[in-house]
């Protein structure tokens, strides 16, 4: 898409209050997503001794320490069935896993409550990927799941699920217009 026309999208006042601003600004930052070269592949030593020592928060998630900071780290699972090596991400995988860290590490609206992420690794022994993101300072509390708060004692309000079901299709509609998420249906 022209980067002028989204440009203008992004800026002009009669765009914004019809809220197309916030479709180009994501649209701007998948374009510089794909214009970020090399690789956002975390590497060293201490970086892996802090993956591999974090602490669990729920399934997929685990609090990062290093150098005094604290870091989110989101596992996803490596299905080696599908690939003939396990020591190392097949060229396509790898290539998509560097793309999405690399749109993570855009600037983002609020809205999508996505923390900015500093890069992945690949961790062979449990086939899985990390991803590393910072912890906004303002925040001291340990991360929660969308299904962790929803399952809760305290149910939110009617009114709330609605705005955040709509808060939540918004979101995927947006990253499928930058063609950064897939709708399949499988039969």
């Amino acid at each position: 898409m022209d980067t002028q026309h989204l440009e203008r999208l992004k800026n002009d006042k009669s765009y914004i209050d019809l809220g197309f601003d916030v479709d180009a600004t994501l649209q701007i930052a998948a374009g510089d997503a794909q214009a970020i070269s090399g690789s956002v592949e975390l590497c060293g030593q201490g970086l892996m001794d802090a993956i591999n020592a974090s602490k669990p928060v729920e399934e997929r998630f685990g609090l990062i320490q290093l150098n005094g900071m604290r870091f989110l780290q989101e596992n996803r699972s490596y299905d080696e069935h599908r690939h003939a090596s396990t020591t190392e991400l097949d060229p396509r995988t790898k290539d998509r896993v560097d793309g999405l860290a690399k749109l993570l590490q855009q600037p983002k609206e609020r809205v999508f409550c996505i923390p900015r992420c500093l890069g992945w690794k690949y961790i062979p022994p449990s086939r899985r990927i990390a991803f590393a993101f910072e912890i906004p300072a303002d925040v001291s509390t340990e991360p929660v799941s969308l299904r962790r708060l929803l399952d809760g004692t305290e149910k939110p309000e009617l009114g709330d699920k609605f705005q955040l079901a709509f808060g939540l299709a918004r979101c995927i509609a947006q990253l499928q217009m930058v063609k950064w998420v897939s709708l399949n249906v499988v039969d």
